[in-house]
């Protein structure tokens, strides 16, 4: 890796240079915050040893745990948790119930193609959330970069998803972002640094020129990264992944355990026939000590067989807590011999909870907070909606409506709020009775009810001092 006079002076100049640039967004408006002051535990300068020029480095953990992320322990938790969001809708959620103009409608049909894709590589949504999980769980992150239209004339046209170990955060003492936020190469860490792999120059990223999430509840102070679930229970993996290989030699025909013969009274030339004879039989290049004793020729094992090391036994321990870890249970991952009807849609609820939730929170903000203020339509309308995605689930879907119609029906809510947080188009809203006309769309059910009876005896209804009747 180079590290010039010049890259190390530019880098101390940014870091005398860098005022912390923490943005949040109250009632509307972004405001930045002031300066903490104070540091991480964490080293992000260089050091005698290591230099930092493309950011901090991921380290040897994110390796191992791409690694063991790819066990097939973990590849069966992936594909289950990806399960849960598989063939997610988007839907259009105003926050005051109101119908939506057509300039806003024909904004959130051209969102719905673009983020439906396809992507690239002929990705759709799916894929692209798919190996976003994939890779939370693995290394912590996922990243989308936006590709806009050649022309400039639309911001976001299609979606590229990064390996995130191809991604490195550029960060201040302070814990902050610096400039550029990201640098993104194919890295490989050699001697604690990291460099470019095949010579290839690392491309400087901005935080606009990427959307960035991570999996919920991995963020530690004393990290620069999150760290992700399988590096949590890496330990488990790796008793799992160990006991896989020791057990795979039971089951090969080319191999034997570790053993020892022993003999009574045989000479030379019977130990070596034997010998001969197991490794012809056995393929395995591992010699087979012989010893000396009383009683017949046996064979001895070294290191116990599966039934005395209870193999199958402990590494269904060691699954459960991964799977305890990610938030799913032995029902979910398709094990059912024991499952109670009675406690399904608890069960259910646990899922969508510690899974299903977190993860679409995570895409929605992904989508709400960092993919649509690129549409400078979208802030010229004063942010009118966020996109909300719905998901197909029997047992939630029968308790979201159940909770809904209650709300509805208690007057909580308007039929067009009901409407829309059910993912569905309020329809026409607006009855004329008497040459009067009445949007019941916009109103509780029950001053709905009053408004058209009301109306239709040409009396009026008033709420709030308003007259429900007045043009």
């Amino acid at each position: 890796m180079s590290d010039s006079l010049f890259s190390r002076a530019l880098r101390e100049r940014r870091r005398r240079a860098n005022t912390e640039k923490s943005e949040t967004t109250v009632g509307g408006e972004t405001i930045q915050a002031e300066d903490s002051g104070t540091a991480g535990t964490y080293d992000v300068e260089d050091t005698f040893l290591t230099t930092q020029e493309y950011g901090v480095p991921r380290g040897t953990d994110a390796w191992e745990a791409r690694e063991l992320g790819e066990t097939p322990t973990m590849e069966i938790i992936k594909n289950t948790v990806i399960d849960q969001l598989n063939g997610v809708d988007l839907a259009f959620v105003s926050d005051d119930g109101e119908e939506f103009p057509s300039a806003v409608e024909e904004f959130q049909n051209l969102l719905r193609d673009i983020i439906e894709g396809p992507h690239t590589q002929n990705y759709d949504f799916d894929d692209l959330v798919a190996s976003s999980i994939a890779d939370m769980i693995d290394t912590g992150y996922g990243y989308w970069q936006p590709l806009a239209s050649k022309d400039g004339s639309i911001p976001v046209l299609m979606l590229k998803p990064l390996d995130p170990l191809s991604v490195q955060h550029n960060l201040t003492q302070e814990g902050e972002f610096d400039e550029p936020a990201f640098y993104q190469a194919p890295f490989q860490t050699v001697g604690g640094s990291a460099v470019s792999m095949a010579g290839i120059e690392p491309t400087a990223l901005e935080q606009d020129d990427l959307v960035q999430m991570h999996w919920k509840g991995s963020t530690r102070t004393n990290r620069p990264y999150v760290m992700c679930p399988t590096m949590q229970v890496k330990e488990y993996l790796r008793h799992i992944k160990d006991s896989t290989v020791h057990l795979g030699r039971y089951y090969s025909d080319n191999q034997i355990p570790p053993g020892i013969l022993q003999w009574l009274e045989a000479s030379d030339s019977d130990l070596k026939n034997v010998r001969k004879q197991i490794k012809d039989a056995s393929g395995d290049p591992r010699k087979a000590p012989s010893i000396g004793g009383s009683g017949q020729a046996r064979w001895v094992d070294i290191g116990g067989d599966k039934i005395q090391l209870d193999v199958i036994e402990e590494q269904k321990w060691f699954k459960q807590l991964c799977w305890a870890t990610i938030g799913v249970n032995k029902h979910e991952m398709g094990i059912i011999e024991d499952v109670n009807r009675n406690t399904a849609s608890e069960v259910s609820t646990i899922i969508y909870k510690r899974v299903t939730l977190p993860l679409t929170q995570t895409f929605e903000q992904a989508i709400n907070r960092q993919l649509l203020p690129k549409f400078d339509v979208y802030r010229t309308l004063d942010k009118p909606f966020r996109v909300s995605l719905q998901h197909s689930d029997p047992v939630r879907e029968r308790e979201h409506e159940k909770a809904l119609l209650e709300r509805w029906n208690q007057g909580a809510i308007s039929y067009r709020e009901y409407r829309q947080q059910l993912g569905e188009d309020a329809g026409e809203t607006v009855v004329s009775i008497n040459d009067e006309e009445i949007d019941f769309g916009a109103l509780p059910k029950h001053i709905g009810e009053r408004a058209l009876r009301a109306v239709s005896s040409g009396d009026t209804v008033e709420v709030d001092g308003g007259d429900l009747t007045d043009e």
